[in-house]
């Protein structure tokens, strides 16, 4: 992922007639539209999706695997595309360098990216979803502490989302809370043998990154904290990855005892073939 704290304190770039930017504010441009485009988000869920779905029938569908990801990551860009031309109406985001209506100096060519991405998505969802279903995500709470970016101007617009409404502090708990429930919840299926133990050993590694964005919040949930929302989004992707190659693993095992088990199958035939000839000379 890319490291955009260090982008955040760029200064205003200057605009040219045609809207676009000079210098440094492409590159703020598109680690933005990075952004907008929830790739680890969009990409893990799917990830999780396609390998659950091969340990059980040990089929993948790329074709269908990658329009649905392109689709998805289609109408996630206009979610947040919308929601920038939203903000930029109402204030919100009035001093918030990295607001693509900001960056890209055109709120009407902003707006008409956003619908034309969501028309794009709608139609890869259509052809997607004859064949098979879409997977959705649990990622809610942690994508609002991206409002802690520009708190004060998302009260002043009178936006309510959720953090609003129950604060930081409250927010940070949930948070802790989230991540408990999260390995809880892996510790036991992998009891109950509902999980494959791979995945649990290697889910088991993300650990510390889970403890890093539990303590991150806890310490500084009264301050603009910019990468909570990335170390929430890294946890999110390496668990997800850590999940999907243990699905992976585990078929891939299945599938090589399986031809162990009908090799040592073959060979007690063949030895059981063999007695009998041995039987039927000696007779």
């Amino acid at each position: 992922m890319l490291h955009i704290e260090k982008y955040a304190s760029l200064p205003s770039q200057k605009k040219t007639k045609r809207g676009g930017l000079l210098g440094g504010g492409w590159l703020l441009f598109l680690v933005e539209l990075q952004n907008l485009m929830d790739c680890p988000v969009v990409s893990t869920c799917k990830i999780v999706g396609g390998a659950a779905a091969y340990l059980l029938t040990g089929f993948f569908a790329a074709r269908r695997y990658l329009v649905l990801l392109l689709a998805s990551a289609s109408i996630i860009t206009w979610l947040n595309l919308s929601n920038d031309v939203y903000d930029y109406d109402t204030g919100a985001d009035k001093d918030k360098k990295e607001s693509v209506v900001n960056i890209f100096g055109s709120r009407g060519m902003t707006l008409y990216a956003a619908f034309a991405l969501l028309a794009s998505g709608f139609v890869g969802l259509v052809f997607a979803s004859i064949e098979a279903g879409s997977i959705v995500s649990y990622y809610v709470i942690n994508r609002c502490y991206n409002v802690w970016l520009c708190l004060s101007g998302v009260l002043a617009v009178g936006k309510m989302s959720p953090l609003v409404r129950i604060g930081t502090e409250k927010g940070s708990k949930v948070v802790k809370f989230s991540i408990l429930t999260l390995y809880s919840f892996l510790f036991v299926l992998g009891a109950l043998r509902s999980l494959p133990l791979k995945c649990v050993v290697l889910c088991t590694l993300t650990l510390p990154i889970g403890k890093l964005v539990v303590d991150y919040v806890q310490d500084n949930h009264n301050t603009k904290i910019f990468m909570a929302k990335y170390y929430c989004v890294r946890l999110h992707a390496l668990f997800g990855i850590a999940l999907a190659i243990g699905l992976a693993m585990a078929r891939r095992m299945a599938h090589f005892l399986m031809k162990r088990c009908k090799w040592a199958m073959t060979e007690k035939e063949k030895l059981e073939e063999k007695e009998k000839q041995c039987e039927c000379k000696e007779k």
